[in-house]
């Protein structure tokens, strides 16, 4: 018999023509990641069983990564799941056939898929002071979130010391705390994943220095006024500027003494000073009364910043 009739014959009992008695190469589907080392993979039958009934099908993932051998279970539609693979790892997929007399041709890849894993890096946004011992880190959550949802972020200073976290899927903010007066720092952030897996830090922030310890300086450092000689109580004025040289808080301005009989008012007696900030504070005083000749009487008043006691401040009225 002629070499042509011979294919033509063989053909037409259904040999294929990947080679006599070998399956035609079974049609590819598509694959989806479903776990940490786990996804499926659909596939259908060949056109074509070579005249001998198809024994098994076996999915080769890309990468070196084993083989999965599956029972045939006739003809038709096949979904699979195949497992071991690595985690967060990339994978195409094949499949052949395999019948009594050997292996099929392998299909065509399926699309690309990435196993679940830990979450991308977050991208790191920008650091900014807060207050004396917080700071803001703004980051954008990563592309991929691993396969599972993201419930969290941390954000960590370097040097360490201070630690922030929020709840939430997305893009953010965090308020870092524990942080040292006068002290230079980076941040860094990372994603928390449903189960608690942490994706890996993303880049650092921008460097930032916390605010010095809360310092003021008062100018005049003390007042005067002279008023006349008289027989009825006198009021006089005087004031003093409050300048913050570091940090920032809150200044109270407190009597601690004055002459009996005397009297005293303090506007404003407390009040926020930021950074490189001032403000003016008027004292008025009221002398004793009656006839007094070349007295001078002295009030002094308490500069109370946070924890700190300032120089009084004295103010002297003369009569």
């Amino acid at each position: 018999m002629p070499l042509l009739s011979t294919f033509a014959n063989s053909s037409a009992r259904g040999f294929g023509f990947a080679g006599v008695g070998l399956a035609t190469a079974p049609i590819i589907g598509s694959a989806t990641a479903t776990g940490n080392g786990t996804a499926q993979v659909t596939w259908n039958s060949p056109l074509s069983d070579g005249g001998s009934a198809i024994i098994s099908y076996t999915v080769v993932p890309s990468g070196g990564a084993p083989a999965t051998t599956f029972d045939s279970q006739g003809s038709g539609f096949y979904t699979r799941v195949v497992a071991g693979l690595t985690e967060a790892t990339y994978y195409t997929f094949t499949v052949y056939a395999t019948n009594s007399l050997g292996n099929s041709p392998s299909s065509g890849p399926t699309n690309q898929i990435r196993t679940f894993g830990p979450p991308d890096a977050p991208i790191i946004g920008t650091a900014a002071v807060a207050s004396n011992t917080t700071a803001t880190v703004s980051y954008t959550a990563p592309a991929y979130d691993g396969g599972y949802p993201i419930t969290s972020y941390v954000a960590e200073s370097t040097p360490s010391g201070g630690y922030g976290y929020v709840d939430q899927s997305g893009s953010g903010t965090i308020t870092v705390s524990g942080l040292s007066q006068s002290q230079t720092y980076q941040f860094r952030v990372r994603a928390v994943q449903q189960g608690g897996a942490y994706s890996p830090y993303s880049g650092f922030s921008n460097q930032i220095t916390m605010p010095s310890p809360f310092a003021v300086s008062v100018n005049p450092a003390s007042g005067s006024a002279t008023i006349p000689r008289v027989s009825t109580p006198v009021t006089s004025q005087g004031s003093f500027v409050v300048s913050a040289i570091s940090g920032s808080g809150t200044v109270t301005v407190q009597e601690i003494e004055r002459p009996t009989g005397g009297s005293t008012s303090i506007s404003p007696s407390s009040f926020f000073l930021g950074n490189g900030g001032s403000r003016s504070v008027t004292v008025s005083v009221t002398s004793p009364s009656g006839f007094y000749s070349n007295n001078v009487y002295q009030y002094g008043f308490a500069i109370l910043v946070d924890a700190g006691t300032y120089p009084t401040y004295y103010f002297y009225q003369y009569r």
